[in-house]
């Protein structure tokens, strides 16, 4: 293997780490932020109204006091255990994380070759971020885990997302270099994946291979 086909490997294999850790955690935090807030928001008011009621005995009727103070012990109980604004954060900070490695990806990936010492360095530069990402997906702890934003993730990787979760998908999207980038073609808006779910142009007429980063050619 020379030198140049180690360098494309590296960068499939971490482009592909990266986006799929990225867009995993981005649909996990989604997830929690979208129970989290409105839960919050339910306690605030009924703390409020369950105030009122204690001061004033007659702010509403004893049924419905009854039925909202049965409502907030459940969300209360809810909120203790599974703990939806703590699980939020670690996911933020461990979603912040991916994206600091997938710009390190980039800094490495249009850094200039003007020489064989600059295709050594970036090489050994490749395997060192390589193993601050397998770093960071051994650390990841269950707790960070849902198994129902993944079930989500699943299903958009393979309809809206498809060809571009690795993560120099994106970061080849606006380059004007076509012999970094590959040859490029038109694409078929129909059969792309961000077409079916935005239903606008793609900024990239890449042709798919291309986006798939099988075949990058790094010149």
């Amino acid at each position: 293997m020379d030198k140049q086909e180690k360098l494309n490997k590296l960068f499939n294999k971490i482009s592909k780490k990266v986006g799929f850790y990225w867009w995993k955690r981005y649909f996990s935090c989604s997830w929690w932020k979208n129970i989290e807030t409105p839960i919050n928001l339910t306690l605030t008011i009924f703390s409020s109204i369950i105030s009122a009621q204690a001061s004033t005995n007659n702010f509403m009727k004893q049924e419905h006091y009854v039925i909202i103070s049965f409502v907030m012990v459940l969300l209360t109980t809810f909120n203790t255990y599974f703990r939806p604004l703590q699980k939020y954060q670690s996911n933020t900070d461990e979603l912040k994380k991916w994206y600091e490695l997938g710009n390190e990806l980039e800094k490495i990936y249009f850094s200039d070759r003007v020489s064989d010492e600059d295709l050594i360095k970036r090489i050994k530069e490749s395997e060192e971020l390589l193993v601050k990402v397998n770093n960071l997906t051994a650390s990841s702890t269950i707790e960070n885990q849902n198994f129902i934003s993944d079930f989500f993730h699943m299903i958009i990787k393979y309809t809206c997302l498809k060809h571009r979760e690795p993560w120099l998908a994106f970061a080849t999207e606006d380059d004007e270099d076509e012999t970094r980038a590959g040859t490029r073609e038109p694409v078929d808006k129909e059969k792309s994946g961000w077409w079916c779910c935005f239903k606008r142009p793609l900024k990239s007429n890449m042709k798919n291979e291309d986006i798939e980063l099988k075949s990058i050619n790094v010149k």
